[in-house]
């Protein structure tokens, strides 16, 4: 028996497994079948006879501003248009948050804090990390006084040389501040040990308040000429004298 090859040749060269042409340009690696049978293998988007890279398939279209990329029948690699987040990611929940940060998402970072609870945002409250609702700042120097190393002095920079945490300024302030160029009255013994004595004018004084140098109130009481200080703790005090309107009239450096 004489071998013929698929193209009818005596002898040939056109056997099954050699290389052949379809005549199909989106082909590639044509050869001859069992079956005497051109065919090739499709070529993908990247020009690779029989990729995976085919219309429809993944792909990268280098944009970090799209999702989803694919080929397209023309073998375009185009992605999804998405919005950016605020920390640039295609899609993503990241978003300014009410204190003007970039949060949430990935970013790691919490929206509107707020550390102590206290109703007020870390970004506003004036005491982020003590729970003091009423933003009390009795000197207004933008720190509120359960935070306060000087509540009654405007302190704003803090200082504490000797980090006792008590300012500088109220350790070395003098025993007597006024908010009056002529004190409404005085105290006596100061320092004192037992009975503490008013003198002076209490007119238009409703009430005295009592606090500690770090802003803690510990006693009260309507305009008196006598108040026992046994039970206190030997310190450093102010005593704050206010009218009907709770204004401060007067603010005297009491030691015990």
């Amino acid at each position: 028996m004489i071998p013929v090859d698929c193209e009818g040749v005596v002898n040939g060269s056109a056997l099954p497994g050699a290389a052949c042409d379809d005549g199909n340009p989106d082909t590639g690696n044509d050869q001859w079948d069992t079956n005497c049978f051109c065919a090739g293998l499709l070529i993908d988007c990247l020009g690779v006879p029989g990729g995976q890279s085919m219309p429809g398939s993944a792909c990268d279209d280098n944009n970090a501003a799209t999702i989803n990329d694919s080929w397209t029948i023309n073998c375009q690699c185009i992605g999804v248009n998405t919005v950016l987040d605020c920390a640039g990611v295609p899609g993503g929940t990241a978003f300014i948050d009410l204190c003007g940060i970039c949060a949430a998402g990935n970013t790691g970072i919490i929206p509107n804090p707020d550390s102590d609870g206290d109703g007020h945002l870390d970004c506003e409250d004036n005491c982020k990390l003590g729970f003091n609702p009423d933003q009390a700042d009795f000197d207004i120097d933008g720190i509120g006084d359960v935070c306060d190393n000087c509540p009654w002095v405007f302190n704003p920079l803090q200082e504490d040389f000797d980090g006792n945490n008590i300012g500088d300024d109220c350790e070395a302030g003098s025993t007597g501040v006024t908010e009056h160029a002529e004190a409404l009255f005085t105290v006596y013994p100061n320092p004192v040990r037992g009975e503490l004595t008013l003198a002076g004018s209490l007119e238009g004084i409703v009430r005295l308040e009592f606090y500690t140098l770090l802003g803690a109130k510990v006693f009260d009481t309507s305009p008196v000429r006598s108040i026992s200080t046994d039970d206190w703790a030997t310190g450093i005090y102010f005593i704050i004298a206010l009218d009907a309107d709770g204004r401060p009239l007067q603010r005297i450096r009491l030691v015990k």
